[in-house]
């Protein structure tokens, strides 16, 4: 190992490059499962908008003229609606946890691998002054803080991403339309 780079001239901005570099030829499909949890993780918006729905549809069954029957089959769609959903979204969000935790145990394994083999490239002189314990502890922490990194806190950051942005859309929404709302004008003619 180099005398000329020592482990605190690594900086936080230097680890995803470091990641990217693990993640070696799975980077691609761990940057699509990540979109793809990314979207999943906005599912947060679609339960409350069909349970308004039900809830919209239920007012206005209440409010129907009770001389003529009003068909549930809406209610039953929009039930049916929330269970898919809840189902389609838990397959799609467990398959990509998965595969991207294979990734990561992979992206684990390089990093041993790889630690391995540099620390057999090290000199003599750096083995003579470093204990074995010490080497193997910096050789498994180094590879299993690559796998929570790759797994856990990503998939954390996208969750915390995803819900804070399908929160703060609609206010956005709601501002523009408050904002550039046209001006009301008088209709023009007779009144």
């Amino acid at each position: 190992m180099s005398s000329t780079r020592r482990s605190s001239d690594f900086s936080f901005l230097d680890l995803p490059w470091a990641l990217w570099f693990f993640l070696g030829p799975e980077r691609w499909a761990f940057l699509f499962f990540s979109a793809v949890l990314l979207a999943v993780f906005c599912y947060v918006v679609v339960p409350p908008f069909i349970v308004g729905l039900i809830t919209n549809f239920l007012l206005d069954y209440t409010k129907a003229d009770g001389t003529k029957p009003r068909s549930l089959s809406p209610l039953f769609v929009y039930a049916g609606l929330l269970a898919a959903s809840y189902a389609g979204v838990a397959l799609i969000r467990l398959s990509s946890k998965r595969m991207m935790g294979r990734i990561s145990l992979n992206a684990r394994y390089r990093a041993k691998v790889w630690g391995f083999e540099r620390l057999l490239d090290s000199s003599l002189s750096w083995h003579q002054q470093e204990s074995t314990g010490n080497k193997a502890q910096r050789l498994v922490t180094g590879a299993e803080a690559v796998r929570e990194w790759t797994d856990n806190v990503l998939i954390d950051t996208l969750n915390t991403a995803a819900v804070f942005l399908c929160s703060i859309l609609p206010r956005c929404v709601d501002l523009h339309r408050v904002v550039f709302r046209p001006p009301h004008r008088p209709p023009v003619g007779p009144h």
